[in-house]
């Protein structure tokens, strides 16, 4: 499981270095708009970001159990 975060081409865009974390763990991950403005600014753009979770969940060794879209920001539960 190391090695393929070693190898997640996002490593490169991350602000943090990798963390070495124990297995079956359940994290929160969410990204906000600064000043509360918004991520999305049309219908077009949660479906763009909906096409590109699951390539990115390809390409990197998680797994996404949950997930909430709002215009503002969004939210992920996952492994």
């Amino acid at each position: 499981m190391a090695a393929l975060r070693q190898n997640c081409p996002l490593r490169r865009v991350l602000a943090r270095t990798v963390r070495n974390t124990p297995g079956g763990m359940v994290f929160h991950v969410l990204n906000r708009g600064v000043g509360r403005q918004p991520l999305f600014g049309k219908h077009d753009d949660f479906e763009a970001f909906e096409e590109i979770v699951p390539e990115t969940l390809d390409k990197c060794a998680m797994r996404n159990c949950a997930d909430c879209l709002m215009p503002n920001h969004w939210r992920s539960g996952g492994h």
